[in-house]
This record gives C-alpha cells, sequence and structure tokens, in this order.
C-alpha cells in the first residue's frame, strides 16, 4: 500500500471562477468558505503511482459556534463514472472525516484509478488534510 497526503489547498479549488470576490479561500493548510452562502469547491487528486485508489479520507471542519452539514460526492473513474453523495455532521468548532473506498462503487469502477471530489461548504466550513491510499503491484 502507499499513502499519498495532501491539503486541500493543493487538491482543491473553486468550482466557479469567482477571482476576487470569492467565498473560498485557499491557505496553504486548508480551503475554507470564509463567506456568507455556500459555496462548491472541487477537487482533484493526482495518482502518481501504479495502482488502484483503496480509499479517500478528507478532514472536514466547522470554524463556528454552530452546528453545520457539509455534502461531498466522490467521483471515481472516468469512462463510467461512479458518484456517492456522504454528509460530514459537525458539531460546533468540530470536525469530522469522511471516508470513500471501492466498495461504495459499483462495477465496473471497482479498479479505481482516478478520484475526485465536489463539496458544498457552508459557511464557515472546510477541509484540511486528504489521504489517497493506493494499492501497488
Amino acid at each position: 500500500m502507499h499513502q499519498l497526503d495532501a491539503t486541500a489547498g493543493n487538491a482543491c479549488q473553486p468550482a466557479l471562477a469567482y477571482y476576487d470576490k470569492s467565498p473560498i479561500r485557499i491557505r496553504p493548510l486548508a480551503v475554507q468558505n470564509v463567506g456568507t452562502e455556500d459555496a462548491f469547491i472541487t477537487c482533484a487528486f493526482q495518482i502518481d503511482v501504479t495502482g488502484n485508489v483503496q480509499s479517500l479520507k478528507v478532514s472536514i471542519f466547522n470554524a463556528t459556534d454552530v452546528p453545520k452539514n457539509v455534502q461531498c460526492t466522490g467521483i471515481s473513474g472516468v469512462d463510467f463514472p461512479g458518484y456517492l453523495t456522504k454528509i460530514a455532521v459537525m458539531p460546533p468548532n468540530g470536525t469530522q472525516t469522511l471516508t470513500w473506498g471501492t466498495g461504495d462503487f459499483p462495477e465496473p469502477n471497482a479498479e479505481i484509478h482516478t478520484f475526485g471530489m465536489s463539496c458544498l461548504l457552508k459557511s464557515g466550513t472546510g477541509i484540511g488534510l486528504t489521504r489517497l491510499t493506493i494499492s501497488t503491484p
């Protein structure tokens, strides 16, 4: 097994080209919605080793004083992509890890060579660390 760790600042970006008016702030250690309205981000994970993705773990945080939910959709494959939406339910100033694995996607996506993700970040929420676990031959 091989693990690729990255910050969301490296793997994610705003889903829309907001330029300087974006509520999404990309920082070295995280991507966060600092605005007052919900905003989408999109993430693509570069796999630079031979093998199949076994899992993706994403650390999501809530930097507000009220409970928040963040909805993320994992996307596996290219030719016949599989989609699975998960929801992180966080207490005030809390975190949660969302995990996708090969068992989450039907055939023909059991062998995942590419993986992406889209999240609807509520105001005050963000994504920190990501970890891809890859099986290597």
